[in-house]
């Protein structure tokens, strides 16, 4: 082949034979041939739906590593692969089709003057995989991102500039995407010694999802300035003391532009060996579609360490925040405790009390406010998501698959609410995160005091193989002027507790928890078990877990008793077979019940992978079944695929 012929060689005139124009090294090829069957039928209210899907790929592909001149000067790696698809697509709602398609994936890495004051280094790549996440469909990503970095290294101000371009698209998913991202970041630093280290950041990146199936698309851009400083030194007691200041201004166009700046700093402070000291400032302001908002506070601490084993803490905070609609202030005071001591055999105790009052005096007009958070979700479906929001009126919940809110996500619902809320999404978005929107009731003119406790104690004992875990929280609200139309205010009281036994090669553990308030009675209970079992090469890894939660609709006012149980088991059995080839068996059901609705899935994934010489040999199988009140699924895939490297 062409890349087999001799390399042209220049020298430089007084350094002849160190210096050459071009160098390959480790030069390596590859040919592969793989096909991918995918079956798919569900059957629902609306109706049946089918789908079959054969494709057949062959590739070629090339790396080696390269450098240009001299190693020191410019020196990398580079991939190439060349390949051909064929597919042949059944859709019960479509009909059939027949696509063939040629794509390339590259990847090239390097580093220009690593050695010297000013390296600079980049990366390119594409790729094409097929992901298959348990008890759901499998689907294709494309992906391509580039990376430029240049660096100033010197010891007055190391400076370095970056440049990222990204972008990604799913296919075969309920909700398929299409995301591009670039971002530029320019980077200062300055050290004065061991004392002082000072960074200041700027960033600016456009940001572009769009979903597939509908064109729906979210565009916006950020930037962003931050600047920090840390001063850190011990006095001649050897008493550490620091200094960690921090302002940022970032700014967003777009659906939800706006303007968010904080300037903060805290210092820890040691007075002696036992007794530190803490004290932080903030000073934050927000301009958007809301308004525009302003919030200050200070807040600080002692805390003491006595006999190696009782720590105390006593502090306090101020807060006061402007709205576009009034302002508020919030006062609190805390003090705690905490002991710990390691008992004759090997028994660790800890015991722990908080204490905290705040009032707070809130003159606003708004009855509601709006609420943002975002939710990480499992990877199984359907499944349950508790909102960190209290007060929120359930029928203005809304979620979406991007940050800017513009593309709505509409398969969940609210199932309960009040003190906490618990939304039920009950299919697979096609996004690891979902950003809630909501509203939340408040009483605008009201001056309230909080008083809250917390006792929690763990004991760990025999060696550590069995542990017990208890906490007891409550806190009680009252009105101190004005008045609460929205019935804001309630007692609260939060039970937790727990075992956990670890008896190799099982690990067993047991939780309860108990939330009550005046508008909520929620209770669950969660069991989680693993095992592992190694003989020789073989390993068989198991893992259960179940929940039960019951609450009333209407908190402890009573109301209807609902229920929900989400029960989860999953093994999988890992082997050599013969020479070179190792094979694997994973099996896993999953269950979710409740008073209404219930929903059960099974997978089956059984994998093969063995070397013989240069030529690996692969095979993937997975079957999902899914049976719910609402209808049933099923998809299967088979993945077989062969590669030659000489």
């Amino acid at each position: 082949m062409f890349l087999a012929a001799p390399f042209l060689v220049a020298a430089a005139s007084a350094q002849a034979g160190q210096y050459t124009l071009l160098t390959l090294h480790d030069f390596r090829q590859s040919a592969m041939a793989s096909y991918d069957y995918y079956d798919s039928v569900s059957s629902h209210k609306a109706g049946k739906i089918s789908s079959t899907m054969q494709g057949v790929t062959e590739s070629y592909g090339v790396s080696v590593g390269y450098s240009i001149l001299h190693p020191s000067l410019l020196k990398g790696d580079a991939q190439l692969e060349i390949a051909a698809e064929q597919e042949a697509d059944h859709d019960s709602a479509k009909g059939r089709s027949s696509s063939n398609d040629n794509r390339i994936e590259y990847g090239v890495k390097g580093a220009l003057l690593s050695r010297g004051y000013s390296p600079v280094s980049f990366s390119a790549n594409s790729a094409v995989i097929t992901a298959r996440p348990q008890f759901s469909n499998s689907y294709r990503v494309e992906s391509a991102n580039q990376t430029l970095i240049w660096s100033l290294k010197n010891r007055t101000l190391p400076a370095s500039v970056s440049l990222t371009k990204t972008s990604s698209s799913t296919d075969g998913q309920e909700n398929d995407t299409s995301s591009k991202a670039r971002t530029l970041q320019i980077s200062f630093g300055h050290d004065a010694g061991t004392v002082s280290h000072t960074r200041l950041t700027l960033g600016l990146s456009s940001h572009q999802m769009t979903l597939l199936q509908t064109g729906l698309s979210d565009d916006y851009k950020e930037a962003s300035t931050e600047l920090t400083n840390l001063l850190s030194w011990y006095d001649e007691r050897s008493l550490r003391r620091t200094v960690d200041t921090r302002f940022i201004v970032q700014q967003r166009s777009g659906r939800n532009a706006g303007t968010q700046q904080s300037l903060g700093s805290s210092a820890q402070w040691q007075l002696g060996k036992a007794l530190s000291a803490s004290l932080s400032g903030s000073k934050n302001r927000n301009d958007d579609s809301n308004g525009t908002s302003d919030s200050e506070g200070i807040a600080g601490g002692l805390s003491h360490k006595f006999l190696q084993g009782i720590y105390t803490n006593v502090g306090g905070s101020l807060t006061k925040g402007t709205y576009s609609d009034g302002s508020d202030s919030t006062r609190s005071w805390n003090a705690g405790g905490r002991y710990e001591n390691e008992l004759p055999g090997q028994t660790l105790l800890s015991l722990g009390y908080n204490y905290n009052y705040a009032v707070q005096d809130r003159q606003r007009a708004a009855l509601r406010l709006n609420g943002y958070e975002t939710l990480t979700l499992d990877p199984v479906f359907p499944q349950y998501q508790t909102l960190s929001g209290t007060n929120v009126d359930g029928a203005t919940v809304e979620l979406y698959l991007d940050p800017g809110r513009s593309l709505p996500f509409t398969d969940f619902s609210v199932v309960s609410q009040g003190f906490s809320t618990r939304i039920l999404i009950n299919s697979n978005p096609g996004v690891s995160l979902l950003y809630a929107s909501y509203s939340y009731r408040q009483s605008p003119q009201i001056k309230f005091a909080t008083t809250a406790q917390n006792v929690s104690g763990r004991l760990k004992f025999l060696g550590g193989r069995h542990t017990l875990q208890a906490g007891y929280s409550w806190s009680d609200q009252e009105l101190l002027g004005g008045s609460d139309p929205s019935s804001t205010l309630s007692g609260s009281s939060h039970l937790r507790l727990g075992y956990e036994l670890k008896a190799h090669p099982h690990t067993l553990s047991v939780d309860y928890s108990a939330l009550k308030s005046s508008s909520q009675d929620l209770q669950d209970v969660t069991l989680n078990w693993t095992h592992v079992y190694q003989s020789g090469a073989a390993r068989l890894a198991t893992q259960a877990s179940d929940r039960y939660a019951w609450f009333s609709e209407n908190g402890s006012g009573g109301g209807k008793e609902r229920w929900d149980n989400s029960f989860l088991v999953s093994s999988t059995y890992s082997r050599p077979l013969v020479r070179n080839f190792k094979g694997s068996l994973k099996l896993g059901y999953f269950n979710l019940t409740s008073d209404s609705a219930s929903s059960n899935m099974i997978n089956t994934e059984v994998n093969l992978d063995g070397r013989y010489g240069n030529t690996v040999l692969t095979l993937e199988t997975s079957l999902n079944l899914g049976f719910a009140s609402s209808g049933y699924s099923r998809n299967e895939t088979v993945m077989m695929k062969i590669r030659r490297m000489f």
